[in-house]
């Protein structure tokens, strides 16, 4: 599901990434001297009240959230059915604010997960840069590979005129960057671990006695300490743990690539480029031990990679043959049938099963 078209004309404006920081003191001087508009409540993103994204990530799983610029209130759910039946999983304002839901290699995963889904969702991009707030660390998150995508995601996301110079008594230009994420998400030497439960399920936990530094703030705590059952290991209204275990898994499984298929995608442009003759046999004998062992994608990731294999022309010849790999693709390529010399894969295949089938009519 797309982007509400609203929010994503209000991607590329300082005043809301500033509103959305809570950047009240760059707000002001954004707006200054300017004649703003506002509604009749005087709201300045009258279009964003109430906004709600819905985000897939697997087949059964998305997050969703709901911004309110205005008031400041953004507030995250899983959903994995009925829309009623949302799951909050932290929520993020200036007065009760519970953010902390998930390690920077988590949201990552889940990111490039419904990148894979949408292609309106580039990673990095909007995504990352909109639920980075959900996002914290502790001692031995990798901050600085994260910091880069997310500085990566605001860059994709700047309009051309944003670093330039503002004319005279204009305020400075503002773009947000990854600083704002470490300065109040970084909770490393606060005394902050991970710990996984039998069943699987993990949540942060603080020291026994608080160290100095940022506090946690998250209902993804202890699981029978907040709504499941120690017997039956039944959820109540805590946080969602089996739910997001789920989607976690599932979002792992859809990213993964078989080496098979990797040594198959990094042998297609090879022997596409190539001419006839011995390397070209050569090179399609270790393709066909590679198609042996992947048969069919299992993966979302697989059968996209694949899919750029053959790119948008007639998928013909080797392409023709192995459309069935590439059927499970999010966005398959369009087959349409060229002439028989108009596609390399066409005449390179068919020398080679004649090959091939000159030597089994000698054996």
């Amino acid at each position: 599901m797309p982007l509400p078209e609203p929010l994503s004309a209000r991607l590329a404006d300082p005043r809301f990434w500033a509103a959305y920081h809570f950047r009240e003191d760059l707000l002001d001087d954004l707006c200054e001297g300017r004649q703003e508009v506002l509604d009749d409540d005087g709201l300045l993103f009258p279009d964003l009240e109430d906004c709600e994204v819905v985000v897939e990530v697997t087949d059964d799983h998305a997050l969703v959230l709901a911004l309110d610029v205005d008031t400041g209130y953004f507030d995250l759910a899983v959903r994995t059915g009925d829309p009623s039946e949302d799951r909050t999983l932290g929520w993020d304002d200036q007065a009760h604010w519970h953010p902390h839901v998930f390690r920077p290699e988590e949201l990552d995963l889940v990111c490039r997960a419904a990148a894979l889904r949408d292609p309106g969702l580039p990673h990095p991009g909007p995504l990352l840069a909109l639920l980075a707030r959900f996002a914290f660390a502790v001692d031995g998150d990798d901050v600085e590979a994260f910091a880069r995508r997310l500085d990566a995601s605001f860059a994709a996301l700047r309009p051309r005129t944003a670093g330039e110079s503002s004319a005279a008594g204009e305020p400075e230009p503002y773009w947000p960057d990854s600083t704002e994420w470490t300065e109040s998400r970084d909770l490393r030497g606060a005394g902050v671990m991970w710990v996984t439960d039998p069943s699987g399920d993990a949540f942060p936990q603080e020291a026994a006695a608080p160290l100095d530094g940022p506090e946690l703030y998250s209902l993804r705590v202890r699981p029978e300490s907040y709504g499941k059952s120690k017997d039956t290991g039944e959820e109540g209204d805590g946080f969602p743990h089996a739910a997001v275990r789920e989607m976690l898994t599932r979002c792992r499984s859809a990213l993964e690539i078989r080496p098979a298929v990797r040594e198959f995608a990094r042998l297609a442009p090879l022997v596409s480029e190539a001419d006839d003759g011995d390397d070209v046999t050569v090179l399609l004998e270790q393709q066909e031990r590679a198609l042996l062992a992947i048969a069919r994608p299992v993966s979302e990731a697989e059968a996209a990679l694949l899919a750029t294999c053959f790119g948008p022309d007639g998928c013909y010849g080797l392409g023709y043959t192995l459309v069935h790999l590439i059927e499970t693709a999010p966005f398959p390529p369009a087959v349409a049938e060229p002439p028989e010399d108009a596609y390399p894969w066409h005449r390179i295949w068919r020398n080679y099963q004649h090959a091939q089938e000159r030597r089994s009519a000698a054996d």
